[in-house]
């Protein structure tokens, strides 16, 4: 398996958006802030992975949100470094159809995530991390359509 490469993302325009809707403080610790992003389908475990990038690397644990949504969370720091969607469930969903309906529902995956949090800095990085995959929704839906 072939891994995409990774879409850049403007971290100013990320603090910018979050900060803009009351999210995040101008003091953003930079390892907060997602550089990158990508998807690809994992044949190997029948899911289509979305990866965001930080200027450190981190293990990570799986944190199931329901039948098709599994978080990727830092061990250490919680932030969002990724999620794991199970085809069929979405595809149920859906109607079949793929693309932006699923990027649709990873953004909402994520917004309940942050009600549950009960951390400051955690909601901090996950409303960056929602900023991240707005600014490459287009390519992950394309990612989407070609692997779903």
């Amino acid at each position: 398996m072939t891994k995409p490469s990774w879409i850049q993302i403007d971290p100013s325009q990320i603090i910018f958006q979050a900060g803009s809707a009351g999210k995040s403080s101008p003091f953003t610790a930079p390892h907060q802030i997602p550089k990158a992003i990508r998807g690809f389908y994992d044949e190997g475990q029948c899911v289509f992975v979305l990866e965001l990038r930080y200027p450190d690397d981190e293990d990570f644990k799986r944190e199931r949100q329901d039948a098709s949504i599994c978080f990727r969370l830092g061990k250490n720091s919680r932030r969002l470094l990724g999620l794991e969607l199970t085809k069929a469930p979405l595809l149920k969903k859906s109607g079949g159809r793929v693309g932006t309906p699923e990027v649709n529902r990873i953004e909402q995956a994520v917004r309940k995530l942050i009600k549950q949090e009960p951390v400051h800095k955690e909601k901090e990085n996950y409303t960056l991390a929602i900023k991240a995959i707005e600014s490459g929704k287009k390519l992950l839906a394309r990612e989407l359509v070609e692997h779903l």
